[in-house]
């Protein structure tokens, strides 16, 4: 049996049944918590009426009722008396994103009880600029919880300077720590040193000759999916052979589509479909394959709330893939010059014409934020030692 420093609940408004940079997140601090020497319990939040126990894995998944997805009461009482056993017994009370009624009631119970409190309030107050007027209005009881829990936190976990310059007067011991990313250097060199008759069966389409834009994550409206559908159709119209190349869950691709017909025109989606290609899901590996054959990486986000730190950015960054993004969120703190280009949000016209700008940039510089896994852990290692 391997021996644990001290215990850690890692509270996750969420679940794992979906594939995003949150659940990257959870995941990733389970893994940090277990190679310090931690023991870590994941204790999610989650949205469908079913409870998870893995006593293996060390996860726990409670059904809870959700209002604009935030957990603001447990559906049943011998759940919550778990929950409360498994925060007794903990050292350590860790709470991701800060935004849900039922992480403050944690924390609140948490120094009751004497519990070292750390908060990864990330996003702090973008849901302020939100594209959506409505949403943003709604954000101010949220952004109210995420303050409170940042002030009784004993350390405040950013992952940029983005929520460091909001939060730095709320609280003074601000952590910045970047997130690192599932790829290791070591294959970040494996996949530069492979030879393309390798890679044969993870080739793009033959056809795909000219320049290859890249959108890595979920293709939806808020992650600026029709801005980029518009965007290969004026690199289309002005002669320009592009390809956008769409890497993540297809059923967002597909909507994204629709909604492209429906705000443009059927003639529209009917002229650029044959220069998009959804590769769908890929495994890590075989993603880093594809991306090692784009030209360019596009990030077109609409709004601040969307981009908290950009595990994308850091994916082709680490690739050595030039990017265009929007100037929202976190991304106008970390991408530089040197590693690609910022365009005004929601602008098609931008975006293409960001694209042709990016392909003069040389050789992209790593940005000083884009981290591994092991940097990562020595950190945390560092912020922690306090605990140990």
């Amino acid at each position: 049996m391997p021996s644990y420093k001290k215990s850690v609940a890692v509270i996750f408004d969420g679940s794992l049944r979906t594939v995003g940079g949150a659940e990257r997140f959870a995941v990733n601090m389970v893994r940090i918590y277990e190679t310090i020497g931690f023991k870590p319990i994941l204790l999610m939040l989650g949205n469908e009426l079913k409870f998870l126990r893995d006593d293996r894995s060390s996860i726990v998944e409670v059904p809870v009722m959700k209002i604009m997805m935030r957990s603001i009461a447990f559906l049943n009482v011998s759940h919550f008396k778990l929950i409360l056993q498994i925060l007794k017994s903990v050292d350590i009370i860790h709470i991701l994103y800060c935004e849900s009624p039922i992480q403050l009631l944690i924390t609140l119970l948490g120094r009751l009880w004497g519990k070292r409190v750390v908060s990864s309030p990330l996003a702090s107050f973008s849901f302020l600029f939100h594209h959506s007027r409505f949403k943003a209005l709604l954000s101010i009881p949220l952004i109210f919880i995420k303050l409170v829990i940042t002030k009784l936190s004993d350390i405040v976990h950013v992952a940029s300077l983005y929520d460091y310059h909001y939060l730095r007067n709320v609280s003074s011991s601000i952590v910045l720590i970047p997130h690192s990313f599932t790829i290791t250097s070591k294959l970040i060199d494996h996949v530069h040193k492979r030879v393309p008759e390798q890679l044969a069966e993870y080739n793009l389409p033959q056809h795909m000759k000219g320049i290859k834009i890249c959108f890595l994550g979920r293709f939806s409206e808020d992650k600026g999916s029709l801005i980029s559908l518009e965007a290969l159709r004026i690199l289309r119209s002005r002669g320009v052979d592009a390809y956008l190349v769409i890497i993540g869950p297809r059923i967002y691709a597909l909507k994204s589509l629709i909604n492209y017909a429906r705000r443009y025109s059927f003639n529209a989606l009917k002229n650029i479909l044959p220069y998009v290609l959804t590769a769908g899901y890929l495994d890590e590996e075989t993603k880093y394959k594809f991306l090692k054959e784009c030209n360019v990486g596009i990030i077109p986000s609409i709004s601040d709330a969307v981009e908290a730190f950009s595990i994308t950015l850091s994916e082709f960054n680490a690739l050595g893939i030039p990017v265009v993004a929007s100037a929202v969120g976190a991304l106008k703190y970390r991408l530089k010059p040197y590693a690609g280009i910022l365009v005004k949000p929601s602008d098609s016209k931008a975006l293409a014409d960001g694209v042709i700008q990016a392909l003069s940039i040389e050789k992209v510089r790593t940005l000083p934020d884009v981290i591994t896994f092991e940097q990562e852990v020595n950190l945390w290692e560092r912020a922690l030692r306090r605990f140990l």
